[in-house]
């Protein structure tokens, strides 16, 4: 458990050190180019070059932001235009398909008179199995199938 820890932490250092290696690297060779350039040209034109080469490094991260949140934006758009997998799902059409095959012919509770909501007892859920002794419709929901008792062959 400590061995995995101490390798995360060691790449971690190790992995600082040398960023930091890199920038001081990277400013000693900035500075070193404003000086060749002072030296060559004039001090004026050697801060123009460095604020120009600084725009440029600028510029191209703006651009690249833009384009980054761009393509965010049209994966954000795609996601939201596409289909869930749960609807896709056939098992899932057939069930929604049976289920309203059978409610979709009969009027709702509160449009019913009260003597059809006492027919309507007649259905009825019971141990994960939805029950119609009227229509003889009988649809499992989300339970495994028991084993029928094995009975002896009266032969």
């Amino acid at each position: 458990m400590i061995k995995p820890i101490e390798a995360a932490l060691r790449t971690a250092v190790y992995g600082s050190m040398a960023a930091a290696a890199g920038v001081a690297a990277f400013f000693f060779l900035v500075i070193a180019a404003f000086l060749w350039t002072q030296q060559h040209y004039d001090t004026i034109v050697a801060c123009g070059v460095g604020a120009g080469f600084f725009l440029l490094v600028a510029l191209g991260a703006l651009a690249m932001l833009a384009i980054s949140r761009r393509r965010a934006a049209k994966a954000k758009q795609e996601a939201a235009n596409s289909v869930p997998a749960w609807l896709a799902d056939p098992a899932m059409l057939l069930t929604a398909a049976q289920l309203r095959g059978r409610f979709a012919d009969r009027p709702r509770p509160h449009e019913q008179a009260p003597d059809a909501r006492r027919r309507n007892q007649a259905c009825r859920l019971k141990r994960g199995r939805f029950i119609d002794s009227r229509r003889g419709i009988s649809v499992s929901i989300g339970t495994k199938r028991r084993a029928a008792p094995r009975t002896k062959n009266p032969e």
